[in-house]
């Protein structure tokens, strides 16, 4: 991807769902994506649900 930063470890992509000025969080979506993953990364939506915010990933992305 072009014009991002040099240093950065995870790209957030959020879909945000809404309608008019109306703008419904509960339904938005949030992905993060390892930087060693973005070049080779879907760029639609509907193909980066393995990077889809949820504790597992969490885990992954952010080991104890």
């Amino acid at each position: 991807m072009q014009n991002l930063p040099e240093f950065y470890h995870v790209l957030a992509v959020v879909q945000f769902v809404g309608e008019g000025d109306e703008l419904y969080l509960e339904d938005s979506r949030i992905f993060l994506i390892p930087k060693e993953r973005v070049a080779k990364a879907p760029r639609r939506i509907s193909k980066i649900g393995e990077f889809e915010i949820s504790q597992n990933h969490i885990d992954f992305l952010f080991p104890q």
